[in-house]
Order: structure tokens, then sequence, then C-alpha cells
């Protein structure tokens, strides 16, 4: 419930069009994903606790619509009902004890091994049926519509002015509780006293019960109950229109990975076009900026700063790779982040260019099946000279990696003086020794690189569409995420 409410408000603005940038509700698309995730690896099961729930019908359906994964769907309604339906109602868990006549409600705990007790005696739950004939509307499913229909006819009771209410639960009475264990579902199960008219009405089961017959009378539209159509996959809503960046459900399965190669020299750049591959420099792509993940850590950590209410912003963690596949607008600021994966390091496996490869190419899969945002994703593939050019075998005596931002006006790479290139990219410092371009040789994986750009030009990596192209063209089928709580970049 909680997933599919961030997905819905994502974007919000709690004061509508005479709100501030300070009253938008973010959520973090990585963040959503690892809720999506656990939520998805879970199912059919409710949690690691439970083995089915009733409570997963109103999430994978109505209201909720917490996932369009079709097989996730059937399993998990499978398993609720082949172990939970009843023939007064749904029970809620395997060992509920609540509002049995063998609970004790005078302690706020059961003992150890108390739930046994329970177990073919749960209470049913009317509420249930009404939630699938709602499933059954949305998914037109005439036939389960007709079933819980006739199940629930006989489940109305009347009240004093003769109108239909719905008990709260079917409970087992006191003297047919040992004969139910014996033989589950054998005895007669008794309304409860609550939704029965005498005492009051049980609001959520009149209020499903209105919806139920609306619907299955044709008197109100499935979209006029869900009007942001939270029941369709996200391809076939309606594209919601306002400043941010909104959350869908599912992928469509023409969804195109925008890829944007940028070289980190002009040096470089000539070179790949002897390949064939067209790259741009940081320089070319201006007034677009080229950010390091770490920087956008910096932007988030001023996201939900409240000295008030003792607030102190995201913590600072990285951003994943979803993260850093948006456009974004900060300060008057467009600005494109490169993945994690890029990012420079001392640690050995940096310099692997098999893993980079590898890392990329799941980078991408990644992205593409797991895009829930309008406008099409757009990854940043930042190539390094390192990763392009010849090495020296003993050419080299020392190395230091540092930031643009800490040399003068011009610096050294491979040996060459070049002038100082205004962006926070970082390069490489190399002091070169005696026996420079004596024992030349290319990186081995040199080739696959290559190859991976060419798969990349033609359109697929390993079955995902992507498209190579100037970040100039692709910026208006991008995915803009506007960041405007911040005033001034740090």
């Amino acid at each position: 419930m909680a997933k599919s409410a961030l997905e819905a408000i994502n974007g919000c603005n709690l004061f509508g069009e005479k709100g501030a940038s300070w009253s938008v509700i973010y959520v973090d698309i990585d963040a959503h994903n690892r809720n999506r995730s656990i939520f998805e690896t879970m199912l059919p099961r409710e949690s690691s606790s439970k083995g089915v729930d009733a409570s997963l019908i109103p999430t994978i359906s109505f209201p909720a619509f917490a996932t369009h994964e079709d097989v996730l769907c059937v399993e998990t309604k499978a398993n609720i009902i082949r172990r939970l339906k009843g023939r007064y109602g749904f029970k809620r868990f395997g060992r509920d004890g609540y509002k049995s006549l063998l609970e004790d409600t005078n302690r706020r705990f059961y003992r150890n091994g108390e739930t046994k007790e329970f177990e073919s005696i749960e209470c049913e739950w009317p509420l249930f049926y009404m939630f699938m004939i709602i499933d059954g509307v949305f998914k037109s499913l005439p036939e389960q519509i007709e079933e819980y229909q006739n199940l629930l006819k006989s489940k109305i009771k009347r009240d004093l002015n003769g109108d239909p209410v719905i008990p709260m639960y079917f409970y087992v009475s006191e003297g047919s509780i040992e004969f139910e264990k014996q033989e589950p579902g054998s005895q007669i199960r008794q309304a409860s006293a609550e939704g029965s008219g005498a005492k009051g009405m049980y609001l959520w089961n009149q209020a499903m019960f209105i919806i139920a017959q609306l619907l299955t009378a044709g008197l109100l539209h499935i979209n006029e109950l869900d009007p942001i159509r939270r029941y369709l996959p996200s391809y076939n809503r309606p594209r919601k229109a306002g400043r941010y960046s909104a959350f869908q459900q599912g992928t469509a399965t023409d969804l195109v990975v925008q890829i944007v190669l940028i070289a980190e020299s002009m040096r470089l750049q000539a070179m790949m076009a002897t390949y064939g591959i067209q790259t741009q420099t940081p320089h070319e792509v201006e007034p677009v900026q080229i950010w390091s993940s770490r920087e956008l850590v910096k932007v988030y950590k001023q996201l939900g700063v409240n000295s008030k209410l003792n607030l102190n912003g995201r913590p600072i963690r990285p951003i994943g790779a979803l993260g850093t596949s948006k456009v974004y607008r900060v300060c008057g600021m467009t600005v494109l982040c490169y993945p994690l994966i890029f990012e420079v390091s001392e640690f050995y496996l940096y310099r692997d260019m098999a893993l980079l490869i590898d890392d990329i190419k799941t980078e991408l899969q990644f992205v593409g099946r797991y895009w829930r945002l309008s406008g099409r994703p757009t990854v940043c593939l930042l190539i390094r000279e390192e990763h392009m050019s010849w090495l020296f075998n003993d050419a080299v005596s020392t190395a230091r990696l540092f930031s643009v931002d800490e040399i003068g006006d011009s610096e050294m790479i491979f040996g060459e003086m070049r002038p100082r290139i205004r962006h926070r990219l970082p390069c490489i410092h190399i002091t070169v020794g005696e026996n420079l371009g004596k024992n030349p040789t290319r990186d081995p994986q040199f080739k696959e690189m290559l190859d991976l750009l060419a798969m990349l030009k033609k359109g697929y990596c390993d079955g995902m569409k992507v498209r190579i192209g100037r970040l100039q063209n692709l910026i208006s089928s991008s995915c803009i995420g506007k960041r405007d709580f911040l005033m001034a970049v740090v």
C-alpha cells in the first residue's frame, strides 16, 4: 500500500497550483525500486512470517494495484483462494485468533505456541468477497463476479429499516469449536453483532458493498473509481501533465534506453570517430553539464531539510542507476549524471575493462527492465582515455588521480600538454619515464569495448532496445526531473 501511495503522490504539490517548491513531495526512484523488488520477491507470500494473507487482495488489485506482473498476480490470488477462502468469507491469515471465542482479550500478546489453538476456527470476513467482485470488474472476469455475488447474497442481513447490511465477520460458536477443528468447514458460523444492524453498521463493509453494487449495475465506471488509471500498465495510462516526473507501474515493451557517449577529450573523440563511433565532449553538450553522481548526492542532501522539525535531509548515499538516468534541472542548469560505475576509484578492479564492459551491459539491462517513470531513461556512458587508448608497459613511472578543478591552465595526459577542460570530470595525471613508446601494447579488452559500442550503435544490447544520439536531440524525449527545492548549488 505504501509503495502504491508513493507512486501516486510523487511530484504532488500539497498546496496545489498555489504551492511553492518546498511543498512538493519527491520520491527516490532507486529507493522505490528496492521496495518494488522486495515486494515482488515476497509474492505470493505476505511476509517472511506469514505464508499468505488476505490483505494481498487489495494490494495486487483495487485499490493499490501494486504490481502488474500477471504471473505474480494470478499465482498470489490462487494461493489466497486455495488457503483462505471459506463459505462465509476469507480468513485473514492462518491461525488468526482475532475475534475468535478462544482469544483472551485481556492479554496484549499471545503465549508461545498459543496461535495453534486457533487453527481451523479463524473468523471469516465477507469484506474480501466484495474485493473479489471489484477485482473481477476491473479485470473483466464475469465468472468470478457471479461466483462471489452468489456467495455474498446469503450473508446479507437487514437492519431495523430493512436496508441490507454486511456483518463484520463470521465466527465459530463455542459449542462447535471442537467439531470444527476435527472437520474444518463442517459447522455453521454465527454472524458478528458488529455490522449486523444490532450494533450499527461496519462502515468498511458497507462502503465496499455499495461500490461493488454500483460497478456491477453499470452505474459507476472503473475510470471514475480509479481516476489516475492505476489499474492500467504505465504505457497505457494518460500521461500525467505537471512540472515533476511521475512514477508509473510496468514497463512498455517498446521502451528504448537512450545513450549519450561522452568522450573525455577531443583527442579521444577523434580516435573514436576513426572507428565509426560518434561521441561528444563535455564542451559540445553545453549548456548541459555533465556531473558526477557524487554532485547529485550533494544536491539531494538538501532535500527535506527542515530545522523546525529537526530533519536533516536525504542520507549521503550513492545515487543508483535509475536516478542517474534522468536529466535534471537544478538552479537553472540542465544536468546529466554519469553512473556510479564510471566513478574514479583507487580500487584495482576499477582498472579491469572486462568488468566495466560487463557492468555497462548489466546497467543498461537493469534500467530497461525496471524503469518506472514517464519519459525515456537517458544513460551517460563516459569514455575515458584509459578505456580506449594505448598502454605502455614501462613508460609510466608514477600516476595519480585528481579532479580537473585541482590543476592549473593545462595538464599532461599520456605525455601530451593540453589546455584545461572546464568541467568536473576526473582525469589522470601521469609522469612519463624515459622509455616512452618503446613497447606500446593495447589493452586486451580494447576490441571488446569497441564491439560493445558497435553493438549499441546498431540499436540493441543483449535484446534491449537502445538508441545512441546527441544529447541535444535526446533531451526532448528524456525524463526530466526538476529539483526546485535547491536555491543554489553548494
